[in-house]
């Protein structure tokens, strides 16, 4: 079958699928025919995030359905690491035992800050810091993507299998219900 992606430029483009091939079999085709590394590929449908071991069935691609293509692009600008416990910001800038040092990169990918965090913090302690920032945030709501995964963030790095140097990205959007969440996303502008 025929699916389209599209990138945030606008940019669209045809692949073959077969019915059951997994996202990370999707993510090979896109690197082979495109020149895209399968580790800077988010692939999203129906505004969920793409497992990579999950299949097209799983998430109902069909027939020239869209699939919108994000692209980690290496960041260009760095804001000055900010270190933090819980809150208010630190100022220290020695990474000590049980502390990650994690990177937040923006919607766009061009702009990224590092916090200091503990592992046992919650994930909403980066949005606390952040709106005492001048980093870009989607104005009309956003989300934490981890490892291509969304973020809870009431939960920790330990629980999401956070580890020092990883890196967190910004998602536009909202994550809607309680027990089962859903992810809405937004168009980049």
């Amino acid at each position: 079958m025929e699916v389209i992606f599209e990138g945030t430029n606008g940019e669209k483009f045809e692949l073959e699928l077969w019915y059951y091939d997994t996202v990370l079999v999707m993510k090979k085709r896109i690197e082979k025919y495109h020149g895209i590394p399968v580790s800077k590929q988010t692939l999203v449908f129906n505004n969920q995030v793409m497992e990579d071991e999950r299949d097209t069935e799983f998430y109902g691609v069909h027939f020239r359905c869209r699939i919108k293509l994000l692209v980690d692009e290496e960041p260009e600008t760095a804001v000055p690491i900010t270190n933090f416990e819980s809150s208010p910001v630190k100022a220290a800038k020695t990474v000590s035992p049980g502390k990650l040092t994690v990177t937040v990169v923006s919607m766009c990918g061009k702009v990224t800050t590092e916090f200091e965090v503990n592992g046992y913090d919650k994930v909403t302690v980066i949005r606390t810091e952040l709106q005492h920032t001048d980093f870009p945030l989607p104005p009309d709501g956003y989300f934490f993507i981890h490892d291509q995964n969304p973020m809870e963030e009431d939960r920790s790095f330990e629980w999401h299998n956070v580890k020092n140097g990883d890196s967190i990205d910004i998602f536009a959007g909202t994550v809607e219900g309680e027990g089962t969440q859903k992810y809405k996303s937004y168009p980049t502008r």
